[in-house]
């Protein structure tokens, strides 16, 4: 993904690049983000994201100058940082009329899974955290029987595969392998979890399938980037990926085997 900054006469006229840098996210849902001011000695002031290494939306944010010609946008100097923080996202930069003060907002946050009981049409319960820990906690799924949900969670640092009865406070690890999981899905039969993985080790990132209870992770498929999975209901057999804005599905055959048509 590519941040731009450019300059540009009111009256209109061609663009000048004044900044741009390139980040690489795996997670097929991280949208970044920036912000910058124009001081009044010719400095921009902009944030930039170092890295992109959590589902919540936390990153590395730092802030970065560059000095540009007034009269055209132009950089004059190479990029360089101001800060060395981490695990902090910067965004909303103000300056002072002066140009002595800059305001920011720094931001860390979680993202933790919450239960409501539905009652009544067009009514719900009050929510109950459901996942103590402190860590992020994406849920993706319930178990067949609708009494424990499947979730990620990077508990342990890396995201791995959970399962937490709905009247439980704590989780059971659903082994996967030293693979990082980034998105699971259960599959049409509800006996399986699809599930994405980081690439790792020289492969690609992959599409795996693991038992509910877990088991041995098989091998679904390898894409190029981390892929967007959907699976329905029986009757349905096929899930759907979509990777770099292309389609693809994947059946379920009666070997009990996941591959590409």
């Amino acid at each position: 993904m590519q941040y731009i900054i450019e300059s540009r006469s009111p009256r209109g006229g061609a663009a000048t690049l004044t900044a741009s840098y390139v980040l690489a996210s795996d997670f097929p849902d991280w949208q970044g983000g920036g912000s910058f001011c124009l001081l009044v000695d010719g400095r921009v002031i902009y944030t930039r994201n170092e890295s992109a290494e959590s589902l919540a939306g936390n990153d590395d944010t730092n802030l970065w100058e560059v000095r540009i010609k007034p009269e055209t946008g132009e950089p004059v100097s190479e990029s360089r940082p101001l800060t060395k923080w981490f695990g902090e996202h910067l965004d909303r930069l103000s300056v002072s009329r002066d140009g002595k003060t800059l305001v920011l907002q720094k931001s860390n946050w979680q993202l933790h899974t919450y239960l409501g009981e539905v009652g009544s049409p067009g009514h719900l319960e009050p929510l109950r955290r459901m996942t103590l820990e402190d860590s992020d906690d994406l849920p993706y799924a319930w178990t067949p029987d609708s009494r424990a949900v499947i979730f990620i969670s990077n508990r342990t640092g890396a995201y791995r595969l959970y399962k937490q009865f709905s009247d439980n406070n704590v989780a059971e690890s659903i082994a996967t392998g030293p693979d990082e999981i980034e998105l699971a899905r259960l599959s049409p039969d509800g006996q399986s979890i699809i599930y994405n993985t980081k690439a790792r080790n020289g492969h690609l990132p992959r599409v795996m399938r693991v038992g509910i209870s877990g088991g041995i992770p098989n091998v679904v498929m390898e894409t190029g980037v981390t892929a967007q999975v959907g699976c329905p209901r029986t009757p349905a057999t096929r899930c759907i990926t979509l990777e770099r804005g292309r389609a693809s599905d994947f059946q379920k055959l009666r070997s009990n085997e996941w591959q590409p048509p």
